[in-house]
């Protein structure tokens, strides 16, 4: 599976309001990715690394993904801010 994949997939749903084209974008995104990529991926896509009842969390906040993004992006602050805004 590839990471541009999934946030294709990502903005597809979000730039719409219909459920049912929701679920056609995310059914066409799974049915491209191998079977073993297909639970990942819904874990993924509901915001979670590790099904619930692992009881497993990667304690990584926003503040860690932050900084993870300045430095392999080499962006300033302000230009992260404009990008999220």
């Amino acid at each position: 599976m590839l990471l541009r994949d999934l946030i294709d997939c990502y903005e597809k749903v979000r730039s719409t309001t219909s459920k049912l084209e929701k679920i056609d974008i995310v059914a066409s995104f799974l049915k491209k990715l191998d079977d073993e990529d297909i639970p990942i991926a819904c874990y993924i896509l509901t915001g979670k690394a590790f099904p619930e009842w692992t009881g497993k969390e990667l304690n990584v906040g926003w503040s860690t993904l932050w900084d993870c993004i300045r430095k392999v992006s080499g962006v300033s602050e302000k230009e992260l801010f404009e990008a999220f805004d």
